[in-house]
């Protein structure tokens, strides 16, 4: 995979990681690792990052890169507690919502 694939890879994955949170928990995220992997191995790309203005609050995402779906997620200890998810929100709509082009 060529360096500008990834590239857009890593742009459109990160734009829905920050979607997923602002429209599920309402918080902005950073994201600030991203890792690729080959497509042989998995269509995956996945993001390391914390809430925004808090460095020690990490979170993880795994996104397929061919659905631009969220597939996992891992959030930092007392999350839930702090960051109650939006309950409003219909979550069909969103994964459709995150997976347009």
């Amino acid at each position: 995979m060529n360096s500008s694939k990834k590239e857009g890879i890593i742009e459109k994955a990160n734009q829905i990681g920050i979607d997923y949170f602002q429209k599920n928990y309402n918080i902005d995220v950073v994201f600030t690792e991203f890792k690729v992997m080959p497509e042989y191995i998995s269509s995956s790309v996945s993001m390391h990052g914390h809430v925004q203005g808090a460095e020690d609050e990490t979170i993880y995402l795994m996104i397929n890169y061919r659905t631009y779906e969220v597939e996992i997620g891992s959030v930092f200890e007392g999350f839930d507690e702090k960051y109650p998810k939006n309950e409003n929100i219909d979550p069909d709509l969103i994964q459709k919502e995150e997976t347009k082009d």
